[in-house]
């Protein structure tokens, strides 16, 4: 199962993190479950870049096999950019976990920074 934790602050993500595998298919075959995570996620972090115009040294994250972090940042709460760029992702999750809550589980961290 992969676990999405997406860090708030007053309702608006700051951050995320995921980790796991779907393991939909058998190992070696592609998991279309995973792929899609895979794809909204990091498509998140290049729309920081790309969208919201921060600098990528500005963008603390951290990818390895079956986990990817976006350490969360205060400063994301208020940028209205930032903001949709999340909501695009918290949107693809939610039709995920409709389709194959199985596989995957969405929690919500509220942080206290």
């Amino acid at each position: 199962m992969v676990k999405v934790t997406l860090y708030k602050k007053n309702q608006n993500v700051i951050g995320f993190k995921t980790k796991g595998h779907a393991n939909t298919v058998e190992p070696g075959e592609l998991d279309l479950v995973c792929a899609a995570i895979s794809m909204l996620t990091q498509t998140t972090i290049e729309s920081l870049v790309k969208v919201a115009g921060l600098k990528e040294e500005e963008i603390v994250y951290k990818m390895e096999d079956g986990y990817l972090s976006l350490e969360p940042d205060p400063s994301y709460e208020n940028n209205d950019k930032i903001q949709i760029i999340f909501s695009v992702l918290e949107t693809g999750l939610d039709l995920l976990v409709e389709s194959y809550g199985k596989s995957i589980e969405v929690i919500q961290e509220v942080q206290r920074c």
